[in-house]
């Protein structure tokens, strides 16, 4: 080869050929120069042998050349490692670089891990230049295959790392200098003709220089546990990869190491993984098995391997009885495997307490990370333990965090997403047989999520509760059984709390359990069944069952009185829940009673800042509403939100729940803008705290669409009602009123729309739903009878409309009185179908009745006097007096452009009938005023 050659060779073996090549000299001509065999030339050429010195010093000689023109292996220039990707398909296994050692065979039974293969090989070679390795850890608990996960990666990937793979076993540190010394011998690296003569420490010191070379390497550290070890083991420089196989999921990021967490096996790969060992199973009973085995793949190796000898005898039904009869840790199966692919031993409970043997109890963070462990199995299994949960059951200045740290360490538990922790059910099973004492630990986990449930109930928090409320469920059915007050007290806090996130039913289901415990405990007379029959009738009553809800309320209200008195804040409580009840009957004098006695008690007792008092003056705001009197409702309201905000600030529910309530008193007093903005702000408030689905979140929803229609922003006011259907139906189903209460204002917007045919089913729905729910003698049944009356009115249907106009009216009078606007609306719509009916004495007195009751009304409403005095207009038209007609319109026209703005159809409507009787155009259009 000529002097100054600047070609640059990534193997030995690619300088060979073109040197021999250079000297015009075939393989088998200077196998005879170097008295060698040809195979031996074609496995340097190859790549398959790593030249020794002696193979240089001879190949000096057969090319006429000074032995220091024979080009070193490990001193040549090399490129990164070129992987093929072959269209994503993992490479075969196949054939080692020369010189490598690793001891363990491909297992033919290797299921999944693709992923994470192609992960590594992607790491490996396209990071960093190769002057400087690469580190990746396969982590993990024990039992998941991360040594297999490393011989797969060998077998399949070793070939391309042409310094070869060397396999070095860290589980005991003594014998790592031994490990590190095997891999010069002449059948490996050749660093030296006489290397197993020299001394251990002269041998690993020659491994250490060759790993320091820039030739590309994969060295496998297998269960390296400790940080120091890598550190201490690892090349400071060269072309060396390292591939860490440990339990050990937390290393200091001063090393450099890439994660790789390994996970159980998906279902479909256990599936198949048992049907390698037991081709005879169904895909059901080996689903079977391995949801019985968590899918970790050691247990599914075991059982597999047991099956396949004991499983012409044994059914896969008995096998998992045998499971459940004798417990997993103790069935043979899982004790005393037989080939272990990696040979590790292939006993489970070993493996699992070579981690947790590992906890030092002599050290405090050991000490505690134990007992964290102990009290994360009490919790639902399979399920993320949130770390925050678990670092509230040691006392605050507990090293919670580092206690944590050491389980993820040990492999005892898995880092998840949102700073949460994964424990696997087979280590819970184990920790509960071998881990101390459970009762204690699971009095302790009980404690703290019942004292933390409640605080965030009654600071109306729900949010933290929610992240842990799988774990609360579990623990507070699991107590249940024990059937003790602490279970009862659990019961109670876990269904006020479901009662406040919107879930109903399980709310009930959970409170109707702890009443019957606490009456089998305490008897029908204790305060503590007060507070239970206080929470359930709130579930009544967000259910719809008012009835039921009252008689609750009342024998709470009873218990109380004669336990704590009159004057004291559980008996306003009584006296507030059951107000909001007789508020729904629509029994105003009762429910006036009882919301006054309850806010009189609470600004005695408790002054007017506190938060109860607040909810007290909220009450009494709706039913200031119900009654019509909606100035005070305002007032009220606002004192409401004042307090809220002064205690909470403007992100909690309590707030939103205000500014929800002033949205409402705005819309009815026609102040479109201003209810706008507050519901827009309880919208955004409840999304954040509660969440869309939030029975409240859809109620502010729907309520601004309310806001939008009568704006005359139909398009946008449909799509919020549907948006906010989509999801009550399937919470609530069809037949819930606040899902027929949405379908009620999807059909007034298409009644206004003039879209008729999809009015009409939405409308009848709605009216079969609150006749069920309300009764046919409530005033909220007279919202869907109007709606009817307006719709058969623009059909045509006159004799129809009168009759649901009718119903509607006699409701409203008899339950909300003459002066109510909802009365004086159904008035102005019945006057107006005698326009039309051309019964003109009777349209005169029912409009003139609305007129003067909008006058001498509580509160004034211009969007309805304007709605009256056009249907004036129109009767006054019919009979002829064009002069009166056209003054009452424009002066419907007026308050309209004032109040809706130039563009909105009541605005057009009246601008219409004006140009119409002045052009004595045809009879005017009426637009029905919303209610």
């Amino acid at each position: 080869m000529a002097d100054g050659d600047n070609r640059l060779f990534p193997v030995f073996g690619d300088w060979l050929k073109a040197a021999r090549q250079d000297h015009h000299l075939s393989q088998k001509e200077l196998a005879g120069r170097m008295g060698y065999e040809i195979s031996l030339i074609r496995k340097v050429e190859g790549g398959q042998r790593q030249p020794s010195l002696a193979f240089r010093q001879r190949l000096a000689a057969a090319f006429n050349l000074p032995p220091t023109a024979i080009p070193d292996p490990t001193r040549l220039t090399f490129t990164n490692i070129h992987i093929p990707h072959n269209n994503g398909a993992l490479p075969e296994p196949g054939p080692l670089s020369a010189g490598s050692y690793l001891p363990l065979h491909p297992n033919p039974l290797f299921t999944g891990r693709a992923d994470l293969l192609h992960q590594l090989a992607y790491i490996f070679t396209t990071r960093r230049a190769v002057c400087v390795g690469q580190l990746a850890a396969a982590t993990g608990l024990g039992g998941i295959g991360k040594t297999q996960l490393a011989v797969e990666f060998a077998h399949r990937y070793g070939r391309f790392f042409p310094g070869g793979v060397f396999w070095l076993n860290f589980a005991d540190p003594a014998a790592i200098p031994a490990e590190i010394a095997r891999c010069g011998r002449v059948e490996h690296l050749h660093l030296d003709p006489q290397f197993d003569q020299l001394s251990q420490e002269r041998q690993v010191a020659l491994v250490q220089r060759a790993w320091q070379e820039a030739i590309p390497r994969l060295l496998i550290y297998d269960n390296c546990e400790e940080e120091a070890l890598l550190a201490q083991w690892r090349p400071a420089t060269g072309g060396c990869h390292i591939l860490i196989t440990s339990r050990c999921q937390r290393w200091d990021p001063v090393l450099g190491v890439t994660h790789l967490v390994l996970d159980v096996l998906s279902r479909p790969q256990s599936i198949f993984l048992l049907r390698q060992f037991v081709p005879t199973l169904t895909e059901a009973e080996a689903d079977a098995i391995a949801d019985a085995l968590g899918d970790l793949p050691l247990a599914l190796h075991l059982a597999g391997s047991y099956l396949s000898v004991d499983g012409a005898t044994l059914s896969s039904q008995a096998y998992l009885q045998q499971l459940h009869q004798q417990g997993r840790w103790h069935h043979p199966s899982l004790q005393n495997g037989r080939l272990s692919p990696t040979q590790h031993e292939n006993n489970l409970s070993h493996t699992f307490a070579l981690s947790l043997r590992r906890l030092d109890k002599a050290q405090p963070v050991d000490q505690l990370a134990l007992a964290l462990l102990r009290r994360a199995v009490c919790l639902a299994p399979g399920q993320p333990i949130p770390c925050n949960l678990l670092a509230a059951t040691a006392p605050p200045e507990a090293p919670t965090a580092a206690a944590l740290a050491r389980l993820e360490q040990l492999g005892l538990v898995t880092a998840g997403r949102n700073e949460n922790i994964r424990l696997h059910q087979l280590t819970a099973e184990f920790v509960q047989a071998y881990g101390g004492d459970h009762a204690e630990a699971a009095a302790v986990v009980a404690k703290t999520l019942l004292r933390l449930t409640e605080q965030g109930n009654v600071a109306r928090n729900l949010y933290p509760a929610r992240t842990w409320q799988v774990h609360l469920r579990y623990i507070t059915e699991t107590a249940l059984v024990q059937a003790d007050e602490a279970a009862a007290a659990l019961g109670q806090a876990l269904g006020w709390h479901l009662w406040l996130c919107g879930d109903y039913p399980e709310a009930h289901h959970f409170l109707e359990k702890t009443l019957t415990l606490r009456r089998h405990l305490l008897g029908d007379d204790h305060p503590d069944i007060a507070n239970t029959l206080d929470s359930l009738g709130r579930t009544w009553q967000s259910s719809s069952h008012w009835q039921k809800a009252r008689t609750c309320h009342e024998e709470a209200l009873a218990i109380r009185r004669r336990f704590y008195g009159e004057q004291h804040p559980l008996t306003a409580e009584s006296h507030t829940s059951l107000g909001l009840v007789y508020q729904t009957l629509a029994d105003s004098t009762m429910a006036r009673h009882h919301l006054q006695t309850g806010l009189s008690i609470r600004l005695a007792l408790l002054g007017p800042t506190h938060a109860d008092t607040g909810f007290s003056y909220h009450c009494l705001a709706l039913q200031d509403y119900a009654e019509g009197k909606y100035s005070q409702a305002i007032e009220k309201g606002e004192k409401a939100l004042q307090i809220a905000q002064t205690l909470y600030g403007d992100h909690h529910p309590d707030t939103a729940r205000s500014l929800n309530a002033l949205g409402i008193y705005h819309l009815r007093m026609g102040l479109y803008p201003q209810a706008r903005d507050y519901y827009e702000q309880a919208l955004e408030r409840r999304k954040q705290l509660l969440g869309l689905e939030h029975n409240d979140t859809l109620t502010t929803l729907t309520n601004l669409g309310g806001v939008l229609r009568e704006m005359g922003q139909f398009e946008a006011a449909q799509k919020l009602f549907e948006q906010g259907l989509a999801v009550q139906q399937v919470k609530f189903g069809p037949h819930h009123y606040t899902t027929a209460q949405n379908l009620h204002n999807l059909g007034a917007l298409w009644l206004e729309m003039g879209q008729y045919d999809q009015a009409l089913p939405h409308l009848e729905h709605t009216l079969n739903v609150y006749e069920l729910c309300f009764g046919v003698s409530h005033p909220n049944t007279a919202f869907p009878l109007t709606s009817l009356g307006l719709l058969h009115h623009r059909l045509g249907n006159y004799l129809v409309a009168q009759g649901y106009f009718e119903r509607a009216l006699a409701l409203r009078l008899e339950k909300l009185g003459e002066q109510h606007l909802y009365t004086i609306i159904t008035v102005t719509c019945l006057g107006d179908l005698w326009v039309d009916m051309e019964e003109f004495a009777a349209a005169a007195d029912c409009l003139s009745r609305a007129h003067t009751g909008l006058k001498q009304a509580p509160t004034p409403n211009a969007r309805v006097l304007a709605q009256t005095i056009q249907a004036q207009g129109r009767l006054k038209e019919a009979l002829g007096q064009i002069d009166l007609a056209q003054s009452l319109y424009a002066e419907a026209l007026a308050i309209r452009r004032q109040l809706l703005g130039p563009d909105h159809p009541h605005t057009r409507q009246s601008l219409q009938a004006v140009t119409h009787v002045q052009q004595g155009v045809g009879r005017t259009v009426y637009y029905s005023p919303r209610q």
